[in-house]
């Protein structure tokens, strides 16, 4: 794995072979926030999660992550619309990966920082 110190995935890294990583948006307490275009060439946020580092609250009967079943249901217009998600292994660890739409302008969080 190429990790950039800047983040847990380098610019380039492709994700699954569908999603290259272009820029890292924010880090996480547990992972981090990707700008990344898919194979057909479309803009997306990548959020990566390292699974090891989540509480078994974060999943639900089944080992769904509770964050995607809710995600999957929500559709409001000011907010980014969920788009997939995924599970990779990098270097024997488990990440859960969540793709939304890609929105340009200022996040509410670098507006109020």
């Amino acid at each position: 794995m190429n990790i950039s110190a800047q983040g847990l995935l380098a610019k380039n890294f492709v994700v699954n072979g569908k999603y290259t990583v272009l820029l890292l948006v924010r880090r996480e307490c547990v992972g981090d926030l990707y700008r990344v275009k898919s194979n057909e060439g479309k803009l997306y946020f990548l959020k990566l999660i390292l699974t090891s580092k989540l509480h078994r609250y974060d999943f639900d009967s089944d080992h769904n992550l509770v964050e995607i079943e809710c995600l999957r249901s929500i559709k409001h217009t000011n907010i980014a619309s969920f788009h997939e998600n995924g599970e990779i292994i990098i270097e024997g660890r488990k990440f859960h990966y969540l793709v939304f739409a890609f929105v340009a302008g200022e996040t509410l969080f670098s507006r109020l920082s």
